[in-house]
């Protein structure tokens, strides 16, 4: 996965995720882990929640077709590393020649 391309959607559009299939995966820690990760990047990453959530529900019983997905959606995830907000501290309240929004953490 290290050398995967990022891709700009989480899923095709259309995908079906069937549990009716003959090929299961052999080790089901791997896709347990990897879910497990994945649930707790939907914290930050909201987008990629329900493609999370539908490969949860073949936690029992997973097949190659649902670790397909899995490996799209970190290809995806792997594409929008560098997005997000910028968030710092300033000491002073100068003008500054961008927008500067201010947030109570309480």
């Amino acid at each position: 996965m290290f050398d995967a391309k990022g891709i700009s959607t989480p899923l095709p559009s259309g995908v079906k995720i069937s549990k009716i299939g003959f090929d299961y995966m052999d080790d089901l820690s791997l896709y347990h882990s990897i879910v497990g990760d994945l649930q707790y990047v939907t914290i930050t990453r909201a987008r990629v929640g329900y493609n999370v959530n539908k490969v949860c529900q073949f936690m029992a019983q997973s097949l190659l077709e649902h670790w397909k997905t899995i490996k799209h959606i970190l290809c995806y995830h792997k594409g929008i590393l560098t997005y997000g907000l910028q968030l710092q501290t300033i000491s002073s309240f100068q003008n500054h020649y961008s927008i500067t929004t201010f947030c109570d953490a309480d």
